[in-house]
């Protein structure tokens, strides 16, 4: 009984983590989670998004107090760069 609970569980688990991934806030967050700090310009790469709308995304997130920025000079140029807060 208890296996078949657990399994129920993890099926509707993947499911949620499914649908949370096809949301702008989330696919960034997830990102950010797996390759850890990036600039805006990095992110809209990887996620094949403009990078409008991922200063859109980061907006949002950082009045939600979920992703803080920090400015980084690279290569004589002020960049930009997002995180998670943990």
């Amino acid at each position: 009984m208890y296996l078949i609970n657990l399994n129920a569980q993890i099926q509707l688990t993947r499911r949620i983590y499914k649908e949370m991934r096809k949301m702008p806030k989330w696919r960034l967050m997830f990102l950010l989670q797996e390759k850890g700090p990036l600039s805006a310009y990095q992110a809209a790469k990887e996620l094949k998004w403009s990078p409008g709308k991922v200063h859109g995304v980061i907006r949002a997130l950082q009045r939600s107090e979920a992703v803080k920025c920090k400015l980084k000079v690279v290569n004589g140029r002020a960049v930009k760069m997002m995180e998670l807060v943990r």
